[in-house]
């Protein structure tokens, strides 16, 4: 069972602050705030760097709406819960991110039926579409693994409203610190 928690007694400045995600050399940072139910929209900011190839950043764009991001924390306890079974595509009203959401597979060497099953893990795709006066169909891709899935879930509920209020009743204990301004 998916549970998130928070280690930092400042639970107020934890939800104002950058995840950053080391993705096989993709460093990823993500900020989101302004959640509030008064606003429809939450701020965004990103930025993606690979070597001198990829530099790409937006700043306090309006990404996803509240319902958005409830939208994805539902699915990705599905996830981390092994509850999706095929693969689910998560998009919203700004084409900007695509979540490929891929479930645990298990399968069995036809040939030696003794030996144990293989087990590839849940794994999460961000697509990143691009824009060049408009809308485009070209992205770049990466791939969380279940730990960074897990770190983002907690952070997307730290910043939702349901999660302010948790960790104000002391439900959240653990979160990741990786969480950095």
């Amino acid at each position: 069972m998916v549970e998130t928690s928070i280690k930092n007694d400042k639970n107020k400045a934890m939800i104002n602050k950058w995840i950053k995600f080391d993705l096989y050399g993709m460093a990823f940072k993500l900020k989101v705030f302004g959640y509030d139910k008064d606003n429809e929209w939450v701020k965004t900011s990103w930025s993606f760097r690979f070597e001198d190839i990829i530099s790409y950043d937006r700043d306090y764009e309006e990404l996803f709406t509240i319902d958005c991001i409830d939208y994805l924390i539902s699915y990705l306890k599905k996830l981390l819960n092994n509850k999706i079974k095929k693969i689910k595509k998560v998009g919203f009203f700004e084409p900007d991110f695509e979540f490929v959401l891929k479930p645990q597979e298990v399968w069995y060497d036809s040939i030696l039926k003794d030996d144990p099953p293989h087990v590839i893990d849940i794994c999460m795709e961000l697509n990143v579409y691009l824009w060049h006066k408009g809308a485009t169909p070209t992205y770049f891709s990466m791939t969380f693994e279940r730990k960074d899935i897990q770190r983002l879930y907690d952070y997307l509920v730290v910043v939702s409203e349901n999660g302010r209020k948790e960790i104000k009743n002391g439900k959240y204990t653990n979160f990741d610190t990786k969480c950095k301004k």
